[in-house]
Order: structure tokens, then C-alpha cells, then sequence
């Protein structure tokens, strides 16, 4: 009897073990998960997409520019949420808040004005 209690309780430590280590992990990966984010940048009247336009994501060093479909990603984020700026000659500037998360990667479509004369 003391045999079956020693190897269930040993058998119980262990799993114990087990667990902790996979929460262990679980937050590791979290901690070190990165994602993309994704998005389109188009004229608000026209509709037609925008090329060459500045992206940023605020709080990081990241800055890219759209193609000529108006398409721009950011990969290696970390999940969370961003402020994205984009800036254009003869636009105004626009800023998106975007919340991008580990397990579908964040997806935005900006429309832009343009500058009028007053």
C-alpha cells in the first residue's frame, strides 16, 4: 500500500511538473510571438488606390510604403495596439488606431483626403 501511494504521489509531482512547464512555455511564447500587419491605403473620394504613401507605426521604427495596388505590410510585430500614420504629398495626414493580435494577424484599410486651397 505504501508502494501505490509513493508512486501515485510520485506520479502526481511529475505531472505537476509537466503543467508548469507548459504554462512556462505558453508565456514564453506569448512573450516572443510576433505577427504582420496589413493594410491598403485608398483616395476617399476616388476609391483608387494610393502608391508611394508613407506608413508608420507609431511606437516602433517601423516605416514602410504602399505599392502601386495601394497594399503595405509590417511583419515581426509584436501583438498590441499600434497607431498608424500615413503621409502622402498633397494629402492630409491620417492616423488608424489598429489592434493586432497573435492569432490572426491585423488587417486596415486607410482613406486619405486631399489638401484643398483656401
Amino acid at each position: 500500500m505504501k508502494k501505490f501511494i509513493l508512486i501515485v504521489s510520485l506520479a502526481a509531482i511529475s505531472g505537476l511538473g509537466l503543467f508548469a512547464g507548459n504554462i512556462e512555455s505558453k508565456v514564453e511564447n506569448e512573450r516572443t510571438a510576433t505577427t504582420s500587419l496589413s493594410g491598403q491605403v485608398v483616395d476617399k473620394i476616388s476609391g483608387e488606390y494610393l502608391a508611394g504613401v508613407a506608413i508608420k507605426l507609431e511606437g516602433t521604427e517601423k516605416v514602410t510604403y504602399t505599392d502601386f495596388d495601394g497594399n503595405f505590410e509590417f511583419s515581426g510585430i509584436k501583438p498590441g495596439v499600434y497607431q498608424v500614420e500615413t503621409t502622402m504629398i498633397s494629402y492630409k495626414k491620417a492616423t488608424s488606431k489598429v489592434v493586432v493580435e497573435t492569432v490572426s494577424p491585423g488587417t486596415i484599410e486607410v482613406q486619405m483626403e486631399t489638401v484643398t486651397e483656401q
